[in-house]
Formats: C-alpha cells, sequence, structure tokens
C-alpha cells in the first residue's frame, strides 16, 4: 500500500466519522495489489481466496468510500454491473471494450484529449471528470466472424 492512498483515505474515513477497521485496511490493500479491471465479487473472492473474512457488505461499503475519495472510479463495461479501477498511480485512459469476448483495450490519444479540451473551451464548460468507452469487436473476434 502507498502511504500517500493510504492516508488520503484514513483521512477520509476519519472525516465521515468512521474508523480505520482490520475489515477496511484489508480490503483496501486487495485493492491495492488489483492491476487490472474488477468488481465487488471478483474482490470478494480474490480477499477469500487469501483466507479473509470480510463481509460482502464491507466490500460494497469500502469500494463506495474509495469511490467517494476518488482512489477508485467506477467503469461499467458490456455485462451491464459495476466494474472498478484504480487511479491512484494511473494515468487517465480511455478503454476500447470488445463486446463478443469482453476484452477490454486501455489506450491514450493525445488528439482525443486536445479535442476533448476545445470543446470545453469552445462550449465555457468546466470538465470534472471524462470517460469515453467504446464498444466493438477485437481484431480476435472479428477474424472468427469470418470464418
Amino acid at each position: 500500500m502507498k502511504a500517500k492512498e493510504t492516508n488520503i483515505f484514513k483521512q477520509a474515513i476519519k472525516e465521515k466519522g468512521l474508523k480505520w477497521t482490520p475489515e477496511r485496511k484489508a480490503i483496501f490493500a486487495q485493492v491495492c495489489l488489483t492491476r487490472s479491471h474488477f468488481d465487488a465479487d471478483e474482490l470478494l473472492f480474490q480477499m477469500r481466496m487469501r483466507k479473509s473474512k470480510v463481509s460482502r457488505g464491507s466490500v460494497y461499503r469500502t469500494l463506495k468510500l474509495l469511490e467517494d475519495t476518488g482512489l477508485i472510479r467506477p467503469v461499467v463495461f458490456t455485462e451491464r454491473h459495476t466494474h472498478y479501477e484504480r487511479t491512484f498511480g494511473r494515468s487517465h485512459h480511455s478503454h476500447l471494450i470488445c463486446v463478443k469476448c469482453n476484452r477490454i483495450i486501455e489506450f491514450f490519444n493525445s488528439k482525443l484529449a486536445e479535442g476533448l479540451k476545445e470543446s470545453y473551451r469552445k462550449y465555457n464548460f468546466k470538465e470534472i471528470d471524462h470517460r469515453i468507452e467504446a464498444t466493438g469487436l477485437c481484431k480476435k473476434c472479428q477474424t472468427k466472424k469470418r470464418q
């Protein structure tokens, strides 16, 4: 766990009048270990594999707290339930999502980012956040379709 992110999370919990419990610490540690997109059930499964006894409710409540602090963000993919990704230690990016195999390709395009900034200026719009998710077929699934 990184000290900066841990301190941000501890402070947010304290401001809400909550405590830094062993369960919250364990859930936060597992999120820090997770390198890819995840949902609450996957996180719970990973924790149970490590013999952690946290409850499903604790996982959902802690994910909401992490989301509120900006340490993770929700990203919704084709299954129509919420997946999360860590924001700390990662640069901003967008997603290409294959609707057949659910493969997620992360990308950053500076021209796309500049186009967004140009639109913000044109319409006097203040961005808080943005998410770009395009759905389609990955190269592998396109090839399978032709066969």
